[in-house]
């Protein structure tokens, strides 16, 4: 089985994790963002994915579109044709896009960048559709090189019953899931500690001793990514440090 981290997280080989792609650089959760973020190389790229009335997937980070599209309503509640119809209006450098560029992008349109540039898809689940996105991710054989993440345990088991070969991460998790998180194996977890000296002793250390990786909150800064990396996290995501 193809391994994610068959190279140790570090200085010269960080494993960056782009949050709703390169949203420092373009509008977040867009395709600009997520080719920017495959050309910087970076490690992983970061989506959230619902589905449409028609049972499409789609990559938006909200439920409803209002806070960034043209369009207002649930994504649950809309056919794609009419999802598509919206183009993204907030976000760096929007000016710079035509609307056709920030349309909302499919799972399918994400999953094609990332395989182009080879970095690992990170792919939220934001409703229940495991089955679906696993789907996809086997048509385009990508099984070995994806990442899903939640904050729901259940969908997590979900997704080990359907797949020994995806890496699984728990989102905003606490040292007392670790037992279940050892039970599905191949996993990870990250704390809701945003500040590095609220991180408790030997905490990644007890996280790593049971078998599991391990992050923390965005690292935004070089020095907090480079300080994240030295405690011995494995993967880091950020809002705007593609490079060490």
């Amino acid at each position: 089985m193809h391994s994610l981290f068959a190279q140790r997280n570090s200085w010269n080989n960080p494993k960056i994790i782009a949050h709703r792609g390169a949203c420092a650089l373009e509008p977040e959760n867009s395709l600009p963002a997520f080719e920017a973020a495959g050309r910087l190389g970076v490690w992983a790229i970061e989506t959230d994915v619902h589905m449409t009335a028609d049972r499409e997937l789609v990559c938006f980070h909200n439920k409803k579109v209002d806070r960034l599209t043209t369009g207002q309503g649930a994504i649950a509640d809309m056919k794609l044709t009419e999802l598509r119809e919206f183009h993204i209006t907030n976000g760096n450098n929007v000016s710079a896009h035509t609307p056709d560029e920030l349309r909302i992008p499919t799972f399918l349109e994400y999953l094609s960048v990332y395989r182009r540039y080879g970095s690992v898809a990170f792919i939220e689940l934001k409703a229940d559709i495991v089955g679906e996105a696993l789907y996809l991710v086997r048509r385009m054989g990508l099984e070995e090189y994806c990442v899903f993440s939640s904050v729901s345990l259940e969908r997590l088991e979900e997704a080990r019953a359907l797949s020994d070969k995806v890496f699984i991460h728990h989102i905003f998790s606490s040292e007392e899931n670790i037992p279940r998180l050892v039970g599905l194996g191949y996993a990870g977890m990250s704390f809701k500690i945003s500040d590095l000296d609220d991180v408790p002793e030997g905490l990644v250390e007890r996280v790593h001793d049971a078998g599991l990786r391990v992050c923390f909150r965005a690292a935004d800064t070089p020095e907090i990514m480079r300080r994240a990396i030295d405690m011995g996290v494995d993967y880091v995501p950020t809002n705007c440090v593609y490079r060490l």
